[in-house]
């Protein structure tokens, strides 16, 4: 038992005070040439592995405690974030509403709702904005123009938006898909454009969800601005491939119906895929058709609002803008003042074929884009007294 013992005790000194093998077992000429400039240095110290482990998990500990600190804090900043143009901000879905067959108006509620309707107040006081809606999954955003706040209650910070569902469309599928109570996020306001303060005579082109912008102009126009000089004019011509899409709706200005195979429509409009379980499917009027009714009610004689149906073969041609366009361009001024020539400003909004159908597509120049020049159906007619911009 003692020779056993006694063999154990060598066996373990041998193990812990085991020097580099430096004869026969060397396994390679770099492992050789490394022991030698060892031993030509001094001998390899050995690492104290208690305190290594120590300042290891100290070390841990620390980064960890930062990564969660950091974690913590940004999550909180964007759950109490307002809505802001660089940073993405929550909001949630409240209601959504069919407004037609293809489109619906959603209604989001943000987590700060004085700081968001206050920002959004002095948007509306500027004319046309927007804010980008996220699609989280493929991480893309998408432009969306809100609605009046004309059934949100004074300071909720609620943002309303017509969306088509556009069979192809990842942000409009993404959409339609949530359930009430989902989180969806936006980064904004853009302004799209700044309406004139001057401007008293304005024409509206817009096609298909193209009249969220004409709704924003009337809000500025009607509502947002002190004390005009003159009782402005809003001229609004609404067309949409579908009845459907303006269901209920009576021009004010009789239209110049035509034929027309060659339409924009034909070769640029993009069909909206059907929702199903419309919310008033024995609706005679729609939301929108509502919406605009009620706007012209506030403003009688100074909106006129004029709808086109591709389904009954009636569109904005050359002949229909010449109604508007040939008109005497007199501001109703207030009665301290007299009469006098006003400004005219033209806006078209809409999807992209039918907005080069009317006025020329735009172009990119260093990545930005750009007005580019006037084409399409108003550069035949050259209303060269006329500001045009194309949304």
């Amino acid at each position: 038992m003692q020779h056993l013992r006694r063999e154990h005790t060598l066996l373990a000194n041998n193990f812990t005070r085991r020097k580099i093998p430096t004869g026969q077992n060397r396994k390679s000429p770099f492992v050789q040439k490394f022991i030698s400039s060892s031993s030509a240095r001094g001998s390899i110290k050995t690492p104290n592995v208690s305190k290594l482990r120590l300042v290891i998990g100290a070390a841990a500990t620390v980064l960890g405690t930062a990564i969660g600190l950091t974690y913590d804090s940004s999550k909180f900043e964007f759950h109490k974030s307002p809505l802001h143009p660089d940073t993405f901000a929550q909001f949630t879905l409240v209601s959504r509403e069919a407004a037609s067959p293809t489109s619906a108006i959603f209604t989001l509620e943000p987590t700060l709702p004085e700081e968001c309707s206050k920002i959004c107040a002095d948007a509306w006081k500027k004319g046309v904005w927007s804010v980008q809606v996220k699609q989280p999954q493929l991480q893309i955003a998408r432009s969306y123009t809100p609605l009046p706040p004309i059934q949100a209650p004074e300071g909720s910070g609620n943002l309303r938006f017509l969306v088509r569902w556009e069979p192809q469309g990842e942000v409009s599928t993404y959409l339609h898909k949530l359930p009430l109570g989902a989180t969806v996020e936006l980064r904004g306001p853009h302004i799209e454009y700044t309406v004139p303060d001057d401007v008293d005579d304005v024409l509206f082109i817009a096609g298909g969800t193209g009249i969220a912008p004409a709704l924003q102009v009337a809000c500025n126009l009607f509502e947002n601005r002190q004390s005009p000089a003159s009782i402005p004019r809003l001229r609004i011509l609404w067309a949409n491939r579908r009845r459907g899409d303006s269901l209920g709706g009576t021009s004010d200005t009789p239209p110049a119906y035509s034929k027309n195979p060659r339409h924009w429509s034909n070769f640029f409009y993009s069909k909206g895929q059907p929702i199903k379980n419309q919310d008033n499917p024995g609706l005679s009027r729609s939301i929108l058709v509502q919406e605009l009714e009620a706007l012209k009610e506030r403003n009688k004689g100074n909106i006129t609002i004029d709808y086109f149906c591709d389904e009954e073969e009636s569109y904005i041609t050359q002949d229909v803008l010449k109604q508007y366009l040939g008109k005497p361009r007199i501001s109703r001024a207030r009665p301290t003042q007299d009469y006098s020539i006003g400004k005219r400003l033209i806006l078209i909004s809409g999807p992209e074929g039918f907005v080069h159908y009317h006025a020329g597509p735009k172009t990119w120049v260093g990545g930005q884009e750009l007005q580019g020049p006037l084409g399409g159906t108003l550069r035949e007619l050259d209303p060269s007294d006329c500001m045009i911009w194309k949304l």
